[in-house]
């Protein structure tokens, strides 16, 4: 099974209005224009930072790695606060093995301000109440929430014909 990771810059504007706060979200290069994200549904939607492992890295330097390239900011390990992760079954997978793994990570202290790089372009804060869930890949909508309300989120998500299904296996609170 293949590994990614997924960082969420994070601005804490509230500690006690989870929702109020703010993540970064970019529209990756090569989901713009190509075929296959037309087909795939990817086309302009938002995203956050990240990507597949390399091999004899932790997830934690892959997410770092990853944001660097990607937002030309740079994080510490050590500040990654984890939000759970998915396996994701792609479309015809019938099988108990996910195709990929993704680990998803909030980020609240680095170093610069995004920028458009060769992968990523248009980097914007959102109020995460203000989130418009149309504008990310679709089946995101099912479970980033409830992550991003600071909810440890273990779960599976699957194509099936034209709908995706979440199911959730573990959610619990991130503690203070």
């Amino acid at each position: 099974m293949k590994v990614a990771t997924v960082v969420f810059l994070r601005k804490v504007l509230s500690t006690t209005d989870k929702e109020a706060n703010e993540i970064c979200l970019a529209e990756k290069v090569d989901d713009v224009h190509t075929d296959t994200a037309k087909a795939k549904g990817t086309a302009g939607k938002l995203f956050g930072y990240g990507g597949k492992q390399k091999e004899g890295e932790t997830l934690e330097q892959t997410a770092i790695r990853e944001l660097q390239e990607e937002a030309l900011v740079v994080g510490k390990e050590e500040d990654l606060t984890p939000l759970g992760y998915i396996d994701s079954f792609f479309e015809g997978n019938e099988s108990s093995e996910a195709n990929m793994r993704i680990y998803f990570y909030f980020l609240d202290k680095w170093e610069g301000e995004p920028k458009e790089t060769e992968t990523m372009i248009h980097p914007e804060f959102v109020v995460i109440k203000n989130i418009d869930w149309r504008k990310l890949p679709e089946g995101d909508g099912l479970f980033l929430p409830h992550m991003l309300r600071e909810k440890i989120v273990i779960g599976e998500l699957r194509k099936v014909g034209n709908f995706y299904e979440f199911k959730s296996k573990r959610e619990i609170d991130i503690p203070a």
